[in-house]
């Protein structure tokens, strides 16, 4: 059997990054850490940025023992996907303040015949009467991403499957996801969704968002352009700030990538929050940067658009 090559140190340096250089089960913290494949390297025979996290020694040895299993992995992988939200926020749970504004709901399923899939997402459950809709709503956006695994059954599959008796444990595909409440008053709320997806025969998992802004009183699910006042230049400004941002951030970034991703296109703002600080963008792998850089966040200020804003949601600011 060939030797294992070592992580290469650009790809295990943001690894270790991401989790801040303590174990990423944000209930452990230890600062001395490990570089952990989730599914083994024996099985994967690769290194890659999705199916790697760090992790202190004991709970390392906890997760090769099968205590911790992939699927608790997945997600607190996919909470230090989140950057920038701590770990309590983007577990739902949002410290003492906020325990009894909602509550987690786990949608999951599995499947142990091939094509096998593992699917685990986590969405809120808002107790507030108003929000019950929304409530709906985003069970729905959860089914609606587990039908989309289901398709794995019937859907063409390159190359060949893994032998049946292979290992029962390793999944040909997973969904998981966790959620942030970014902001929950009592004029308006935003979500964001962190997703680390795989489905068999792809080269690598892909991480991508989802993100949830809305009016209440009552409930109105907000598209970026709605924020701003029609006609009026506020795409070329956030454009503008975050290719500055961007460029800013990182010397190795491609400028005409950066352009591109974050060029003045509505479509190119799709996934934003709202914070007290302002407007917070998100851009998933490949949008301005390479896989191997990971998503980028960029914090518009609320000066730069104040001017702007449509009057209708003055109350977002």
């Amino acid at each position: 059997m060939a030797e294992r090559p070592p992580i290469p140190i650009e790809l295990r340096r943001r690894v270790l990054v991401e989790a801040g250089h303590r174990c990423a089960i944000h209930t452990c913290k230890h600062t001395d850490v490990d570089v952990h494949h989730i599914i083994s390297w024996e099985r994967c025979r690769e290194h890659s940025y999705d199916n790697l996290i760090a992790l202190c020694p004991n709970c390392h040895r906890r997760a090769d023992a099968g205590y911790i299993d992939r699927k608790a992995l997945r997600m607190y992988k996919a909470r230090l996907t989140s950057s920038g939200i701590s770990p309590e926020m983007a577990s739902g749970a949002g410290g003492d303040d906020s325990k009894d504004e909602w509550r987690v709901v786990p949608l999951t399923e599995s499947r142990a015949q091939l094509p096998s899939y593992e699917v685990e997402i986590e969405i809120p459950a808002f107790t507030a009467p108003d929000l019950d809709e929304l409530n709906r709503m985003e069970y729905g956006w959860a089914l609606t991403c587990l039908q989309s695994f289901r398709r794995t059954l019937i859907a063409p599959i390159q190359g060949a499957l893994p032998e049946s008796g292979s290992d029962p444990h390793h999944p040909a595909g997973y969904l998981s996801g966790t959620f942030a409440v970014m902001r929950c008053v009592e004029t308006s709320l935003s979500l964001r969704y962190a997703m680390n997806e795989y489905r068999f025969g792809a080269m690598h998992g892909q991480t991508w968002f989802r993100t949830v802004t809305a009016l209440r009183k009552p409930l109105v699910v907000l598209h970026f352009e709605d924020l701003f006042e029609a006609g009026s230049d506020f795409v070329q400004r956030v454009s503008s700030f975050a290719v500055d941002a961007l460029l800013t951030s990182s010397e190795s970034f491609d400028p005409d990538w950066v352009r591109r991703g974050a060029g003045p296109h509505l479509g190119n703002f799709t996934d934003f929050n709202i914070s007290d600080d302002g407007l917070l963008i998100t851009f998933p792998p490949y949008q301005v940067a390479s896989y191997a850089d990971g998503p980028q966040h960029v914090t518009v200020p609320w000066s730069l658009t104040r001017d702007v804003l449509n009057p209708a949601v003055r109350v977002l600011e």
